[in-house]
């Protein structure tokens, strides 16, 4: 019996050292820069040809939210420069214009990322929205992007 114990425990640990078990990567990732829920896409942000950082978009489909980051390239991490992004659903603030807008923002100096901001995932009535996301970053040293627009459609 402990024979079978000491196989299963060599076999369970060379399956997950070999990655075939593996505790959601997108997940886990997603919740180090505060979003939850399952990674849609992303995109460069990019100025003069370097690709300064990039725009990670998550949806959480228990919540109904979407949620999105704007993190920088390891080579611009640990030096606070101006890094933003914005997001809004379109589609939401249209069928309820009497309800406010659906915007979120963050930006400022940052090593890391900017964000989380997030927004409600749906339109009210069930059809598939779109989101316009809005990011900016500085490499330092004459390197800033200018405002990069995203418009995607998402369900």
């Amino acid at each position: 019996m402990r024979l079978r114990h000491r196989i299963a425990g060599i076999a369970m640990a060379g399956a997950v050292a070999s990655g075939l078990i593996v505790a959601g990567g997108t997940a886990a990732e997603a919740g180090a820069y505060g979003c939850s829920g399952k990674f849609i896409r992303s995109w460069p942000i990019s100025a003069k040809f370097v690709v300064v950082s990039d725009v990670r978009l998550y949806y959480n489909s228990s919540t109904r939210y979407s949620c999105a980051v704007n993190v920088k390239r390891k080579a611009y991490r640990g030096k606070k420069t101006q890094t933003d992004i914005e997001m809004l659903n379109q589609t939401w603030a249209e069928d309820n214009q009497h309800k406010g807008v659906n915007w979120s923002k963050d930006g400022g100096k940052f090593s890391q990322y900017a964000g989380p901001v997030k927004v409600r995932g749906r339109s009210t009535k069930g059809k598939k929205y779109k989101i316009t996301i809005v990011a900016s970053a500085s490499g330092g040293s004459g390197v800033n992007t200018p405002p990069v627009w995203k418009t995607v459609w998402a369900y």
